[in-house]
């Protein structure tokens, strides 16, 4: 039998093989519906993670204060998958520079579900992956490149935004 073949055929198998281990664990455990396989799928269990909370830097006299407004546009494509835009004045993302020096100025933002940092945006569009239905609260910070958040008079530059999965 030619090598190509053999291979063909080895790999047949082991599909079946696998196909049928899969379905004596699903038949022990119980049917398992297409939400169910799609909710456990979500790369992070929010509920598990540790809050993350940074120190603040204010924004001294004289220095103009950058702002931050969000935008959580939900995505036509994938269900409970949502687009965040992050709108911002007197800042500049700089990815090169994230846990350099601070910068006055620049930095990237840290995007937190339900007190959970999910990661950090280094520009204005962020991707927030298929999140579990219920209610969540958006929270959003601008950082400097040390990670510090910013703040004007130990209120952090950040923005909030509560809304419902379906």
């Amino acid at each position: 039998m030619k090598t190509g073949l053999k291979l063909l055929l080895f790999a047949i198998g082991g599909l079946v093989v696998g196909s049928a281990a899969t379905l004596a664990i699903t038949g022990a455990i119980g049917k398992v519906s297409a939400a169910e396989r799609v909710l456990g799928a979500y790369p992070v269990d929010l509920i598990n993670m540790m809050y993350h909370s940074h120190n603040k830097s204010d924004v001294l006299a004289g220095q103009t204060a950058p702002t931050l407004k969000i935008e959580l546009v939900a995505d036509p494509m994938k269900m409970r998958n949502y687009s965040l835009h992050l709108i911002t004045d007197h800042f500049r993302f700089a990815p090169e520079d994230a846990s350099g020096p601070a910068v006055f100025g620049e930095g990237h933002a840290h995007v937190y579900i339900d007190d959970v940092l999910l990661g950090r945006a280094y520009g204005p569009w962020y991707h927030i992956p298929q999140l579990k239905p219920g209610p969540h609260t958006l929270y959003v910070t601008l950082n400097h490149n040390d990670h510090n958040e910013y703040s004007i008079n130990g209120a952090t530059v950040g923005a909030q935004l509560a809304f419902v999965v379906k």
